[in-house]
């Protein structure tokens, strides 16, 4: 999804994507914002601007449908999903209760960049959805060019992504026991 800005309790939904675990794409929208008549730092980052979602309907007209696309969902599967849920339960979205499965966060130890937190405690750093794309060989879906931040290009992205995460062990990038999304992929392939 892409937003306009990072506070759920203040910014709102520009636009939302929902694409099946099979590629097909359930939901592209745009959405205008009802308490926002411009966001400058974020349409610098989506290019999304307040002329391309004068005549969208607002999130609240959306969220039906959202909900719906999500709620037979056994798995959940995303890039930075903490993100994306506040953003979904602040517009009201009902979601289904089942697992899920954050690309972002399980991708870090395959990155394998540390950062010293507090106290010298080594944590991985986060990467963006680009690096782990490239990582995993994502050009865009047919017909349609990579373009980051857009809500249906990152969101097929990380089916990308998880996709290959579930085909590659992470033993290339990572010592054995560092890898933590190795049970999520264990219990999934054999449902794949």
């Amino acid at each position: 999804m892409e937003t306009t800005g990072l506070d759920p309790r203040s910014d709102e939904i520009l636009q939302i994507a929902v694409v099946y675990g099979d590629g097909s794409v359930a939901i592209n929208a745009l959405t205008r914002s009802a308490r926002h008549q411009s966001w400058p730092r974020a349409e610098a980052i989506h290019g999304i601007t307040p002329e391309m979602v004068k005549g969208a309907p607002p999130i609240a007209d959306v969220s039906a449908r959202v909900a719906e696309a999500l709620g037979g969902a056994d798995l959940l599967v995303g890039y930075n999903l903490v993100f994306d849920i506040a953003f979904l339960e602040a517009a009201g979205i009902a979601l289904p209760t089942c697992e899920r499965f954050d690309v972002m966060r399980e991708f870090a130890p395959v990155a394998n960049r540390r950062v010293r937190g507090a106290g010298g405690n080594r944590s991985y750093r986060f990467q963006t959805l680009e690096a782990c794309a490239k990582r995993y060989g994502y050009v865009g879906s047919p017909g349609r060019a990579s373009r980051p931040h857009d809500a249906l290009n990152d969101t097929q992205a990380a089916l990308h992504c998880f996709y290959a995460m579930l085909e590659d062990d992470g033993s290339r990038y990572a010592r054995a026991g560092q890898v933590p999304y190795l049970d999520v992929v264990a219990r999934r392939a054999k449902r794949v």
